[in-house]
């Protein structure tokens, strides 16, 4: 599946001459809003395309070419599957809320869960085991993140040295790096031995324990081995 602003292709891999089959996501495809991601149900059943500055989530049955939409909370800025598929939750921003859908019937009312502050959380990751998801922002200089326990819906909001540049999962979902931004926060203390510095935080994605290390300069990249 490849998504573009105005339509969505579906490519058969199997056949001997791939064929792109169209689907239009929308009437005026020459006005079409800035399509910023797409997500695929694990059957291939359906795709989800978030629009930029669109306040709902276009659901697409790729095998009757039928596009929907789905209301979601105020500013969707993200949106992922949970490790087993069967759960899609967006982040609204601005409502300071997390909507999630079941993948096998997305037409069903959504369940939405309140932010544990009023920070405005942007990005959201599952953990590989499946257990929780990450909850931070990348827009703003936020020096913090929020643990989210799929299990009852909890929240444990945790502060961290610096603000979020991105965030890297491990495959067991157990550990999570967290790279900081160079800049600082708001209220951050010049006396700091972070204070304009480089930095990464490893942490237990239970939130039991963290290790916050400086960096001589800006990070390139990470890998991770079994």
């Amino acid at each position: 599946v490849v998504v573009s602003d105005g339509a969505l292709a579906v490519v058969d891999l199997t056949a001997e001459t791939p064929v792109a089959r169209l689907i239009p996501l929308v009437e005026d495809q020459l006005d079409a809003p800035v399509a910023e991601e797409v997500v695929l149900s694990a059957d291939g059943s359906f795709a989800f395309v978030r629009q930029r500055e669109v306040e709902d989530l276009l659901v697409v049955d790729l095998e009757n070419g039928v596009v929907d939409r789905l209301v979601v909370g105020a500013d969707p800025t993200d949106m992922d599957l949970s490790v087993d598929g069967q759960r899609l939750a967006v982040v609204a921003r601005s409502a300071r809320q997390v909507w999630t859908f079941d993948v096998e019937n997305p037409y069903a009312a959504a369940a939405v869960v309140d932010f544990p502050s009023d920070r405005a959380y942007g990005s959201l990751a599952f953990t590989g085991d499946g257990l929780r998801a990450l909850l931070y922002t990348n827009a703003s200089l936020t020096d913090s993140l929020a643990i989210w326990d799929l299990g009852d819906d909890s929240f444990d909001e945790r502060a961290l040295v610096k603000p979020v540049s991105s965030i890297g999962l491990s495959p067991s979902g157990a550990t999570a790096i967290v790279f900081h931004t160079e800049a600082n926060a708001v209220d951050a203390d010049a006396d700091d031995a972070f204070y304009d510095e480089w930095a990464v935080t490893l942490m237990q994605t239970d939130g039991k324990g963290e290790n916050r290390l400086l960096l001589p300069s800006e990070p390139a990249g990470y890998t991770v081995t079994e």
